[in-house]
Order: structure tokens, then C-alpha cells, then sequence
């Protein structure tokens, strides 16, 4: 089933405290229930036999629908905009953006996939690892520390 079609593999370094793979998935499921367009995104567990006739190096990948995607390029989302058929989710995107402390969608063009369907256009948000205040956490950088400020 997965093997004819496009994935984004995200995979969790050995020897750090990363948490890319965990801010992946629970910003995914958040977003989902925000109605956010966002990919379909699993954890799946790949057996050390079998991950060399697939060409993977990781024990733990999180393969996400890539939507047949065969051309990216980093262009920006305002460009878009007038063509995109759920530009009305937006409002979704940013009150999720804000709960999840994402402070990666303003580089970097958005971290948005824009797919052409039928004449139309379709944005989906992407790349949720730098939510939650990052993805190497430790004792010495939490989420929250008592010298951060928020202002909303």
C-alpha cells in the first residue's frame, strides 16, 4: 500500500532528546481536530530486518501523505492566496499556530504545501517539529521558563 505512494519521512535521532517526532504527531492531531488541512500522518515502527530493502536508516519514521506532490518549491503563500479554494480555514491555521506555540510558520515561506486539483488550489500546513517551544528539550529548556514573556 505505502510503497506506491509519496511520503515525508520524519525520523527521530538516536543519542538527543528529540522530540520532533512526538511535536509532529501531537500537532497533527490537534490540527485535526481544529480542522486545520493537514496531512495524514502515522507512527509506524519499521522492523531493524526489514529497513535495509527499504533503504531507511531509523527504527521509528513518521511517513506523512505527501498528496503527490512532485514539484516543491519555496514560494510565498500570499501568492497563492486568491486561488486557494480553503483559504476560508485560515483563521483555523492561526488559532492552531497560536495553541501549539509554533514559531515556524513565518520563515521559511509558511511551512505550507500548496497542491493543484481540478483547476483549483489547496494549501495544507506542514512541519510541526519546532512547536512546542522546539524539539530538544531539557532541564535547562523547558517550554516554559520564568524569564519568558507572552504577550496575547
Amino acid at each position: 500500500m505505502w510503497l506506491n505512494s509519496y511520503y515525508v519521512l520524519k525520523t527521530k535521532e538516536r543519542g538527543r532528546k528529540n522530540y520532533s517526532l512526538i511535536n509532529e504527531w501531537v500537532a497533527f492531531n490537534i490540527g485535526k481536530l481544529l480542522d486545520v488541512p493537514i496531512p495524514k500522518a502515522h507512527i509506524i515502527k519499521i522492523d531493524i530486518k526489514d529497513k535495509s530493502s527499504y533503504g531507511l536508516l531509523f527504527d521509528y519514521k513518521l511517513p506523512v501523505d505527501y498528496l503527490h506532490v512532485c514539484h516543491v518549491q519555496n514560494i510565498p503563500v500570499w501568492k497563492f492566496l486568491s486561488k486557494l479554494r480553503n483559504v476560508d480555514t485560515f483563521s483555523n491555521l492561526l488559532v492552531f499556530d497560536i495553541w501549539i506555540n509554533n514559531k515556524d510558520r513565518s520563515s521559511n515561506y509558511g511551512n505550507l504545501l500548496v497542491t493543484k486539483k481540478d483547476d483549483s488550489y489547496y494549501y495544507y500546513a506542514i512541519d510541526h517539529a519546532l512547536s512546542f517551544g522546539g524539539y530538544y528539550l531539557d532541564n535547562e529548556s523547558k517550554i516554559y521558563s520564568k524569564n519568558q514573556r507572552y504577550v496575547n
